[in-house]
């Protein structure tokens, strides 16, 4: 995946670009690998494989987020999730009957050990590949080359939580879809604990690790990536 990230790095200002592969089976672990002993929010793992270029697992214990976790396939739904108070009290819903459709909307993976996340370059075959466009005009850009040979629609299904574990890696996975979303309040709050940010202008993609490298050899072939690089060049 070197020249995909490479291509895709050199057209998009992204903020970063990671595969993400979900374990059910341990003894496929590839024998090099690190495992992550610092529990972290996978929102802030994702963060961490990109900005320090490594490739590590993360066995479903170090993943201390209780609501990504079962979203991701690793524990059940958190019991301060199933009552909604959670989220009634963090006043992001108006009652718990409201809290219990955010809770039984997200699509949720089952039966995963950990998770493997690579910075795109270091990742073989991975199930999900997360890019993170610092603009909407690259998001746009990378979303069209997903439907170049296709056409057709992009449908957006995300809420206010999940924004990484749920609506982008789980529903990518679990549907084989082109996902997007906007980084949830709790992951921009989380990664500031490692000295890193998700910005306000940034946006998710999640695409399925078939498709990556085929994407990445459309956005040359776009028109309105080729003029706009072209009028980078000219400047």
């Amino acid at each position: 995946m070197e020249e995909t990230a490479k291509n895709l790095n050199e057209i998009l200002d992204l903020n970063g670009l990671v595969g993400v592969t979900l374990i059910k089976n341990e003894d496929s672990i590839p024998k090099d690998i690190e495992t992550l002993k610092d529990p972290l929010f996978y929102c802030v793992m994702l963060k961490k494989a990109a900005s320090e270029k490594k490739s590590f697992y993360a066995p479903g214990e170090v993943h201390s987020c209780l609501r990504g976790k079962s979203v991701l396939g690793m524990g059940e739904i958190p019991e301060f999730e199933k009552t909604g108070k959670f989220y009634v009290n963090k006043s992001s819903v108006a009652n718990s009957r409201s809290a219990s459709h955010f809770v039984n909307s997200v699509p949720r993976v089952k039966d995963v050990k950990g998770t493997l996340i690579q910075p795109l370059e270091d990742a073989k075959d991975p199930d999900v590949v997360l890019a993170f466009p610092s603009n909407a005009r690259n998001a746009q850009e990378l979303m069209h080359a997903t439907i170049f040979q296709s056409g057709g629609n992009i449908k957006a299904e995300f809420s206010a939580p999940y924004s990484f574990c749920g609506y982008t890696t789980a529903r990518t996975y679990l549907e084989d879809v082109v996902s997007f979303a906007i980084p949830c309040g709790a992951a921009k709050k989380a990664v500031r604990g490692i000295g890193e940010k998700y910005t306000d202008e940034e946006m998710i993609v999640a695409i399925p690790g078939q498709m990556i490298q085929q994407v990445a050899r459309n956005l040359t072939k776009l028109g309105s990536v080729k003029e706009r690089m072209k009028s980078s060049n000219n400047e």
